[in-house]
């Protein structure tokens, strides 16, 4: 018996060329769920006005965090699956797993990582797109595609993870991974062990000057209106976590980042929300961004490079950015459980 687990998520450009940078983003922005113009009026803005130039300043922001030509999205994508396999295999009554990864917009693609893993002869196949927070910009798509193999394939137990806020372990995993940058050993996190018994909340030196910001990505406030989920997944995020880590109005907010265009978006934007904190006296912003499950341009770049500079430019003494879960044990376990309860198509 075979059983394949299938990470989805987003993807990223593979390398810095111009054709790479403008076809990723060709795709990103040519899909009906996460762009919702009529595509008479979307299709020519974007190819007259967007892709010509837009490219080209991407290729500065993914500069500043490439790795010797390496993304390292993709790279921890691959370290998250490598790890995932083996500690399935490790940990299973039935060891014979295998972990692929597959994405929206870059290769491989969802549908030929499925129609590869049923000529192999895989009898369960459970897909977890890696998107905490479902919104139908993300987490939609993925689901179609499983539900139209599992169709197409009656012999193959298909099932879903639809998103994480569901999951105790989630929130505790989140919850510990933040404590220990609250504390200072953050730079240990590997070492964590999975939700201890310690219930300390937001207690760091000078807590009094001290503030953790939530950021998540944004979404544009018509889309919440159409019925998508995703607000209401983010404010169960924000609620385990101020529980888990007595959260008070005083010492953390939430903000978003990764708007797009000129519609209304999700409130407050980040940079916004750091302008107000520093007219409060914050003197050390500590984010972390619960939205993502492996950091990618808007943590690396946007979030540790761009805001850091910010804060500390307009007057913040320390800026500390606690990393996603990544390959941590942390989001191991989480994901092993995820799967373990994953739902059958």
């Amino acid at each position: 018996m075979l059983n394949a687990v299938v990470l989805y998520s987003v993807g990223s450009p593979q390398s810095l060329t111009t054709a790479s940078l403008k076809d990723f983003l060709n795709r990103f922005l040519s899909d009906k769920l996460v762009v919702k113009m009529p595509r008479f009026l979307w299709q020519p803005i974007l190819h007259s006005f967007i892709l010509p130039t837009r490219p080209e300043r991407l290729k500065e922001r993914y500069n500043a965090i490439f790795d010797h030509g390496v993304n390292p999205y993709l790279a921890l994508s691959e370290r998250l699956a490598a790890a995932l396999q083996n500690n399935l295999n490790q940990h299973s009554a039935e060891p014979n797993f295998t972990v692929k990864l597959s994405y929206a917009y870059c290769e491989p693609y969802l549908e030929p990582v499925l129609a590869e893993l049923a000529a192999q002869g895989c009898t369960n196949i459970t897909l977890v797109p890696l998107f905490p927070q479902y919104s139908d910009c993300t987490s939609k798509r993925p689901r179609l595609i499983l539900e139209q193999f599992a169709h197409e394939h009656p012999q193959i137990n298909c099932s879903l993870v639809r998103s994480y806020v569901g999951c105790k372990c989630y929130l505790d995993a989140l919850a510990d991974l933040t404590r220990s940058y609250l504390y200072g050993t953050g730079a240990m996190m590997n070492e964590i062990e999975p939700h201890s018994d310690d219930l300390s909340g937001f207690n760091p030196p000078q807590a009094e000057r001290t503030h953790l910001l939530l950021a998540f990505h944004s979404l544009p406030k018509s889309y919440i209106r159409l019925g998508d989920p995703y607000l209401s997944e983010v404010e169960a995020t924000v609620n385990g976590l101020k529980s888990r880590l007595q959260l008070t109005a005083s010492n953390f907010s939430i903000a978003y980042l990764g708007r797009f265009g000129p519609m209304a978006w999700l409130k407050p934007d980040l940079e916004d929300e750091v302008s107000r904190l520093l007219d409060q006296g914050v003197q050390h912003l500590m984010v972390v961004a619960p939205s993502f499950a492996v950091d990618c341009l808007e943590t690396l770049y946007d979030i540790n490079i761009k805001l850091k500079e910010r804060f500390i430019h307009q007057g913040g003494e320390r800026f500390t950015y606690i990393p996603c879960l990544n390959d941590s044990q942390l989001h191991l376990k989480v994901l092993t459980e995820l799967i373990q309860n994953a739902t059958p198509l």
